[in-house]
């Protein structure tokens, strides 16, 4: 009869089921590995044909049942293991090899304290065949086998091509007494580094002084020009967010430049204490 086998962790994730592998297992813990198989063997051997970069540790008691194997703290991901029968160690002899060897994967997913990994994203194992995540749940050859894997990959770089890229112009509330403007902010910003397909806006919010109105744009100081279409104002006494839709390249270079945040009063007969104020700027990428 082929090799099977039983993967279990009494001290983590408990005890596993014989001919199936696993994705709960835990960091730093030890892993107990389990020949299921019948029939009379000569010999029997553990191989870990897979473990991830930078894990040394190597299974324990590799000829007997059980073997132990603790993967280490960072070592989260993938692993795949070898029963092996009687020294049949060539894929070549086909029928024969297949009925002296079994393999499994077990994937360790959570730390020392039980705790899902964070930001963890296990790949398959090397050379990792279908049936060897057979009773991982959505895995397996009842499953998709390996490929539930690269779902949550997928779902992440849909959230980074979808959200939006924040820059600060500016840090904390800035004011100015002008009527003429006064630059407020100012940051090296180059938009080639980021996806042609973003829109571009540039927002602020501002208020002013009572009786006055605050008025606030983006300027390019390398090329020396305005760059928000129209001047955004303001003449409310509590912050009010004013936006501004930029065109690329238009009004925002593919390229490395230097742009300034400008603010002034433009209206009314500023007086002892009257001023315009900003307590943010920025540029929305999406």
């Amino acid at each position: 009869m082929p090799p099977n086998m039983r993967i279990d962790q009494p001290l983590g994730a408990g005890s596993g089921v014989s001919g199936n592998a696993r994705d709960n297992l835990w960091e730093n813990r030890s892993i107990e590995l389990h020949d299921t198989g019948t029939g009379m063997t000569s010999s029997r051997e553990w191989i870990l044909e897979d473990k991830q970069p930078g894990v040394v540790a190597t299974i324990s008691n590799p000829t007997s049942s059980p073997a132990l194997f603790t993967p280490p703290v960072g070592g989260g991901g993938s692993y795949r293991v070898t029963l092996r029968y009687d020294g049949v160690s060539d894929p070549n002899l086909g029928a024969i090899y297949e009925q002296k060897n079994k393999s499994f994967v077990f994937r360790v997913t959570r730390d020392q304290a039980g705790a899902a990994i964070p930001n963890l994203f296990p790949l398959p194992a090397a050379f990792e065949a279908k049936e060897e995540s057979n009773g991982i749940s959505g895995q397996g050859e009842a499953g998709r086998g390996y490929a539930p894997l690269f779902d949550p990959i997928r779902a992440a770089v849909r959230e980074l091509r979808t959200e939006p890229v924040v820059v600060d112009l500016l840090c904390g509330r800035q004011t100015t007494p002008l009527t003429g403007f006064d630059i407020v902010g100012s940051k090296v910003f180059d938009r080639s580094k980021y996806p042609s397909t973003f829109s571009c806006m540039f927002r602020a919010r501002i208020f002013a002084s009572a009786g006055m109105t605050a008025q606030v744009r983006l300027f390019n100081f390398t090329d020396s020009i305005v760059v928000t279409p129209t001047l955004l104002s303001s003449a409310s006494t509590t912050p009010t967010v004013v936006t501004a839709s930029l065109a690329v390249p238009a009004d925002i270079p593919n390229a490395s430049k230097e742009y300034e945040v400008q603010l002034r009063i433009s209206a009314g007969a500023p007086g002892p204490g009257d001023a315009a104020f900003i307590l943010s700027a920025q540029l929305i990428l999406s």
